[in-house]
């Protein structure tokens, strides 16, 4: 019961999201767009990534030859050079021939997606404190010394990193609106606890799960940027992944994590879940950056990408992953929305 209260842990190897997602539009198979789309796979946008230094910073789509022009000299996104324009932003895609007011519709705009902060150590979540403070009522003290927040005095909102030392107060309904308190984290859950009891009528009697952060997998190699998630489910595992090598040749080592946070489940009435209130204490601060690949929605992301779908339902996933073609390029797409829609394949899983 507690897993399901808690949410379970997130590992990249094919576990999705920790809520239930919106019914399937459609599924995708090897040949392209599967069934019920109205757009056939011809017509399926191909999307290339485009790396710098490295990393994939974001996606094109891939002209069809009849979209491109005669004086068109094709440029592979996966050789673009860093800069020797003057602009930071610039990634080498540039016009062949005299500057243009307008980027290409061959191409997106993937500068004006949000880049993940994967500086070291990650950042703390910042907030405003709540005035004045509750007293402490955690039976294994836990809370004490813990500055208690809102969701509505977290700067970020629910961002899913959470990191450094905070508590929190919630209903059900604020629970819900989080999905759970769902992070994007690498994590472990355990709810060990025979003692508390959520029909308990204080917190210091409810009934407790703890999250285990499980940190990050790095390279070994300075000048590899390459950082990964742990397996989650078990040590055995993890330490499988650290024995192969990274895509460079060096070796990966774990950056482990410290941190736990505790959810108490109280106050709820006879077997009426809708009741239940919660008491959340996050964990000490990560000493790591955090994972590049973001792997859910929010509650609002997922509004914001379900009415996305439901305006454009003849595109399939690499398409709403840009954004519906328009005179000057490209609509506002999924990867305009969320992190973790930079990626297709999520957004195939989603539809």
């Amino acid at each position: 019961m507690l897993a399901s209260i808690f949410g379970h842990s997130s590992d990249s190897e094919g576990e999705g999201p920790q809520q239930a997602i919106p019914k399937k539009r459609h599924h995708l198979d090897q040949n392209g767009p599967g069934e019920g789309l109205e757009q056939s796979p011809s017509k399926m946008p191909r999307l290339l990534p485009i790396y710098r230094n490295g990393d994939v910073i974001g996606y094109t789509e891939a002209p069809s030859s009849s979209e491109v022009p005669r004086n068109h000299v094709a440029v592979n996104p996966l050789s673009v050079q860093p800069g020797n324009s003057t602009n930071s932003g610039t990634t080498g895609l540039r016009p062949t021939s005299g500057p243009t007011e307008k980027p290409s519709p061959l191409f997106h705009d993937f500068s004006k997606w949000a880049p993940l902060d994967l500086s070291t150590p990650a950042p703390l979540s910042s907030f405003t404190p709540l005035d004045p403070q509750p007293m402490a009522e955690f039976r294994n003290n836990c809370d004490s010394g813990v500055i208690f927040t809102s969701l509505e005095n977290l700067t970020a909102g629910w961002d899913g990193w959470p990191s450094g030392q905070f508590a929190l107060d919630l209903t059900h309904k604020e629970f819900l609106s989080t999905k759970g308190l769902q992070v994007h984290w690498a994590t472990r859950n355990s709810g060990g606890d025979r003692i508390g009891q959520c029909n308990s009528v204080n917190i210091y009697g409810g009934k407790i799960s703890t999250k285990q952060y499980l940190g990050v997998i790095h390279c070994t190699n300075p000048e590899c940027k390459i950082v990964t998630r742990p397996h989650v489910k078990s040590v055995a595992q993890c330490l499988h992944q650290l024995s192969t090598s990274c895509s460079c040749g060096a070796s990966l080592v774990h950056a482990q994590c410290n941190s736990k946070s505790y959810l108490i489940c109280w106050d709820q009435v006879g077997n009426d879940s809708s009741t239940t209130k919660y008491c959340y204490i996050n964990g000490d601060a990560h000493t790591h950056s955090r994972l590049p690949h973001a792997i859910h929605f929010s509650k609002q992301e997922e509004e914001k990408f379900q009415s996305l779908v439901n305006r454009h339902p003849s595109l399939g996933p690499a398409a709403l992953v840009v954004g519906p073609k328009t005179l000057d390029g490209f609509g506002p797409g999924a990867a305009d929305i969320a992190q973790a829609a930079h990626n297709p394949d999520f957004v195939a899983y989603q539809c």
